[in-house]
């Protein structure tokens, strides 16, 4: 068969008659469909369009042109078989052997030609590209198969920020197969209460994916049964013990790390099930400790049977409103430098710590991802995933929002009257508002026409925290689109909210946005867009 079709094409490139002749005689009897040229860019061009199973290239002289004949073919298609009759010797065409040797499906046939001997050779050839040919279809469909599986995958798993009345959750995950054992979720409890959790299933790949599936679903069941609220985290750490230990047969375990989020009575408590633990990350005095687990769990999730998880290895502490807390799988530090040296956690700490970013709701698990990276740990070995969460009701008075919003254009009026009513009630001046709200929400629609357009993306959020603070309000928008270039304008002096509103039907939206603005920011992060507008209320409106 050819590449575009069930019929074997055979192309035939040469520049002498007699030759011509010969190979046709010898093909003739074949079930082959052959394709004679004797310009090799015609035939590259039919290749290209309608595909073949072998190429004889039966020129009278071998020389240079033989070699680009191979690449522009190449260029085509990477393993068809190209037959060379002819004879080369190595001290006169020491480059041009070499060039076809290193091709690997170059085959050399010594001239004169022998019938029968130049037959099975075509005949070998033909067969070896069939395979191959089925061989990359059925990769190919693999691939296909596990990209959908990925976008199954992750619809189990919570959209990359989630917000509520309570708390956010924000996650960055990367399979190192397209699918992988990685789980995280965060699960409403009722009375304010939450359940946090992210494991790490042994393995990789589709083996690993279909436990972290059914866990997924174990665990909820789990939590919906639980026979004592106050007991659940052991609770559901022995179920799933007693799950992995016998439905698994003792084939598969998982490391994992659950905390139970009381925003009523302000307290955390979590279990490590052979987890790293809690990092904490205080927004007030930047800096990051390490909430270790110890001994306390220890055991990996289907280890031991006969493991028993109690409510001693439950760790106790208070949920602290001006803290982010994070945590992640092993294979963030499994990450390796070129020279395989791994980061150490204190190292870790440190890259954040003196990252001296400012550190919002959601942006945490990309701006580790920057950091690791730019610091040259780039080699991946795993899985990797990386969780952050905290309260909503903050002690700073500077938020006057948190939000995130479904990508649709619908929700442009949700947030602008969200974010008019936020400001008028923290007192800005109404016409000074209203140029806040015409450029914040002329940059929010740029995000949903610009960004998502061309790259579709389950559930796509996009969040939007505002702060007022010493006489500036800074909007702040956190988006996974793609990685798009903004470039304000200069500033345009003179004009009313009139000529404001003009620009913005005519399609002028980034003039508005650097009229009505007092300083623009964007930065991406490992895949997360960080864009910031300020304005200053001491020079009112313009």
């Amino acid at each position: 068969m050819s590449a575009k079709g069930d019929e074997t094409t055979v192309i035939v490139v040469d520049d002498d008659r007699a030759t011509r002749t010969l190979i046709l005689e010898i093909l003739k009897n074949e079930p082959y469909r052959v394709e004679v040229f004797s310009s090799q860019e015609a035939a590259a061009e039919f290749h290209r369009k309608s595909g073949c199973s072998a190429v004889i290239y039966a020129v009278s002289i071998l020389d240079e042109s033989a070699a680009a004949f191979l690449d522009m073919f190449r260029r085509i298609d990477s393993i068809v078989p190209v037959i060379i009759p002819g004879f080369l010797d190595y001290s006169a065409h020491g480059e041009l052997v070499e060039h076809f040797s290193a091709d690997g499906e170059v085959v050399l046939v010594s001239k004169p030609i022998m019938p029968q001997k130049f037959l099975e050779c075509v005949r070998e050839a033909i067969e070896r590209y069939r395979k191959s040919h089925l061989q990359i279809k059925h990769y190919s469909s693999v691939v296909n198969d596990i990209r959908a599986a990925s976008r199954m995958q992750a619809l189990l798993l919570p959209d990359w920020i989630v917000c509520n009345n309570d708390l956010f959750l924000s996650s960055l995950y990367e399979p190192m197969y397209g699918i992988g054992g990685d789980l995280y979720n965060l699960i409403e409890l009722g009375g304010r209460r939450y359940l946090i959790f992210i494991g790490d299933v042994a393995g990789h790949g589709i083996s690993a994916a279909m436990q972290m599936s059914v866990v997924m679903g174990w665990s909820k069941t789990i939590i919906e049964q639980a026979a004592d609220p106050d007991n659940l985290l052991p609770e559901l750490f022995n179920r799933l013990n007693a799950y992995f230990c016998t439905e698994f047969d003792h084939r598969g375990y998982m490391t994992c790390l659950a905390v139970l989020a009381d925003c009523e009575k302000e307290t955390l408590d979590y279990i490590s099930a052979g987890h790293m633990g809690l990092f904490r990350y205080d927004e007030r005095e930047h800096r990051i400790d390490y909430r270790d687990p110890g001994m306390k769990g220890g055991i990996p999730i289907g280890w031991f049977q006969e493991f028993e998880y109690t409510a001693e290895d439950v760790i106790h502490e208070t949920f602290d409103r001006d803290c982010r807390y994070f945590s992640m799988t092993d294979g963030v530090m499994d990450t390796c430098d070129i020279n395989s040296n791994k980061m150490s956690r204190e190292e870790f700490v440190k890259l954040l710590v003196e990252s001296n970013v400012d550190i919002s709701q959601g942006q945490i698990p990309y701006l580790l991802a920057e950091c690791i990276e730019e610091a040259g740990y780039t080699e991946t070995s795993d899985d990797v995933s990386i969780i952050s969460f905290g309260r909503r009701d903050s002690t700073s008075a500077a938020v006057k929002l948190s939000a995130a919003y479904t990508v649709d254009m619908a929700n442009s009026k949700t947030f602008s009257e969200e974010l008019h009513r936020a400001l008028k009630g923290a007192g800005v001046d109404e016409f000074k508002l209203l140029e806040i709200e015409l450029a914040s929400v002329e940059f929010f629609n740029n995000i949903i026409m610009h960004g998502f357009a061309t790259r579709p993306r389950i559930r796509p959020k996009i969040m939007v925290s505002v702060a007022l603070e010493n006489g500036r309000v800074e909007v702040t928008f956190l988006d996974r689109a793609r990685k798009f270039e903004i470039e304000l304008p200069k500033p345009e002096e003179g004009g009313g909210f009139d000529d404001f509103l003009m620009d913005a039907e005519a399609g002028r939206g980034l003039q508005l946005i650097a009229n009505l603005s007092d300083g623009f920011f964007r930065k991406n992060y490992h895949g997360l867009n960080v864009s910031k507008l300020y304005f200053d209320l001491q020079k009112g409106g313009k």
